[in-house]
């Protein structure tokens, strides 16, 4: 009965260390792309959070880094 648990285990190790690193990966693509895409739209909840931030950048107004931002992080997801 012990043999089949430990082969079972076995299994179960070798397909997590096959699959974990490119499904990781794959999961912070789709969320960087998703929450990149929403900022352009004005649909992003963090908002008004980014532009608070990015107001005392020196360079042109908080809005259009809004779209700067999100394309970087959709670049970033891809």
């Amino acid at each position: 009965m012990r043999g089949k648990s430990s082969d079972k285990h076995l299994r179960i190790v070798r397909w997590m260390s096959q699959w974990s690193t490119p499904a990781i990966r794959i999961s912070f693509g789709i969320i960087f792309i998703w929450f990149g895409i929403l900022k352009p739209f004005g649909l992003s909840s963090a908002e008004e959070m980014l532009k608070a931030t990015v107001a005392w950048l020196p360079v042109g107004t908080p809005e259009p880094w809004l779209s700067v931002i999100g394309g970087w992080e959709v670049a970033i997801g891809i």
